[in-house]
């Protein structure tokens, strides 16, 4: 009797360990890679407009200005030393166009020998640049004369991209000509939370001007690329969220919202036909207004699909601008920022851009989660990588890369100071002082293992 006992028990036991942990393998050439944004890190970037934006009462959270940001510049080498030590084969980050040129058409030495030392201590450490050319910050003159308004923004923008092709370009084969352009136009002319702070919503005419300098940007880089049989890819990092109509009266609505905030431009940059939303003012009354434009130079023009992706969320539709109310989703554990943390969504996107671009890859260009005592980190990064994996796997589609935002605390935009999204935290009394968090050490795991334990 003692015997079968045993023998069940161990079997029990065996059938318990076998589902109970599972080992996730990622590709061998896997990008593993940290993103973080210029502005957000660098600090003193005292000739874009984000930085006289944050000297206006009001606009930033407790007060809080860019100073000396996360000390990256300070810090450079020890940051790429930390990147080194996670596993990181990929470093997402942008040049910044307002220290490249503070005055137009001039050109700082010092800023462009400062980026060449980056890329010089990348290629030391064995890392790939991910180069994002604009990240929602410009120059200070661009904006004051009209920014994306002007007709001839488009020229100006390729002018600065020519000038960093020329100085960067033999180093850097993957590029974001813009990140997040939907984020950015919403924000900058739709609600005015951003420079320039238009409140208008008189969105069109930047759009369109901005996937023009997406295209522009796009075949000059590739033409420069073939000149010297350099292989590149260019493309943009798009913010996908996932919107749920609150209740069944909005959601015919909700699919119009979904489709313009999510899948409008991405979709341009394949067919050449941008469609996007504006406002038309009738008497009192202001209604959206549906356009639709013709850009042949725009078709084909991303050579991958950036996912950057941290919510869901549910949506009421309103009549008066922005004509939608958004809410977090109702019972899911929220970040800092009242972000629900919700994979579910991750999936969602993944498989509609697969449905969408079944010929492209994709790198998840973003992912991460405010949240200062490292509590739901661990979990929130396991959860969107088994669903990463999963996607891969079961699509099939072929994704590239997976990049985690962000490598330390820094300054959040609007929120300032307060959301922590760092794998180290950043202490600015003591110059920006780095520590990890612990799930640090479990990216350090994941990176360098390229594997996933699954508990």
């Amino acid at each position: 009797m003692n015997i079968f006992i045993t023998f069940f028990a161990s079997l029990f036991l065996f059938i318990c360990s076998s589902h109970g942990a599972e080992t996730l393998t990622f590709p061998k050439d896997f990008q593993w890679c940290v993103a973080t944004a210029g502005h957000q890190v660098e600090g003193d970037n005292i000739y874009s407009d984000w930085w006289e934006w944050e000297q206006r009462q009001g606009t930033i959270a407790n007060g809080d200005t860019s100073g000396k940001a996360a000390f990256h510049m300070d810090r450079l080498a020890e940051d790429v030393k930390l990147m080194k030590s996670l596993g990181v084969k990929t470093y997402r980050y942008s040049i910044e166009w307002s220290r490249i040129e503070p005055r137009q058409g001039v050109f700082d030495p010092a800023a462009i020998a400062y980026y060449h030392k980056e890329l010089a201590l990348l290629k030391k450490a064995g890392i790939k640049p991910f180069v994002t050319i604009h990240h929602f910050v410009q120059p200070l003159w661009f904006t004051r004369t009209g920014g994306w308004k002007r007709e001839d923004s488009s020229d100006i923008f390729l002018n600065y991209v020519q000038k960093i092709e020329a100085e960067f370009g033999k180093e850097v084969s993957m590029w974001v000509t813009f990140n997040e352009p939907n984020v950015y136009l919403i924000g900058a002319y739709g609600i005015g939370a951003t420079p320039p702070g238009d409140k208008d919503w008189q969105l069109w005419i930047p759009t369109v001007n901005i996937m023009k300098a997406h295209a522009k940007a796009y075949h000059f880089l590739h033409q420069q690329a073939k000149s010297r049989n350099q292989t590149i890819q260019v493309g943009m990092a798009y913010h996908f969220r996932p919107v749920i109509a609150a209740s069944f009266l909005f959601k015919k609505s909700v699919e119009v919202v979904n489709h313009y905030l999510n899948w409008s431009l991405p979709l341009a940059a394949k067919t050449g036909e941008l469609k996007g939303l504006n406002k038309s003012n009738w008497g009192p009354f202001h209604f959206p207004t549906f356009e639709s434009i013709d850009i042949p130079e725009l078709k084909g023009t991303q050579d991958f699909i950036g996912v950057n992706y941290y919510t869901e969320e549910l949506i009421v539709v309103n009549f008066r601008p922005p004509y939608v109310v958004r809410e977090p989703m109702p019972g899911l554990v929220a970040s800092e920022l009242n972000w629900g943390i919700d994979v579910k969504g991750f999936g969602e996107v993944l498989k509609q851009a697969h449905e969408y671009f079944p010929d492209l890859p994709f790198i998840v260009s973003e992912n991460g989660l405010a949240d200062s005592q490292d509590v739901w980190r661990k979990d929130f990064i396991v959860k969107h990588l088994q669903q990463l994996h999963k996607s891969m796997t079961e699509l099939p589609h072929k994704i590239d890369g997976y990049c985690h935002w962000t490598l330390m605390d820094n300054f959040e935009w609007q929120e300032g100071y307060a959301p922590k999204f760092g794998l180290y935290t950043m202490d600015r009394m003591k110059k920006g002082e780095r520590s990890p968090r612990p799930s640090a050490e479990l990216v350090r795991k994941i990176y360098t293992t390229n594997k996933l334990e699954i508990e």
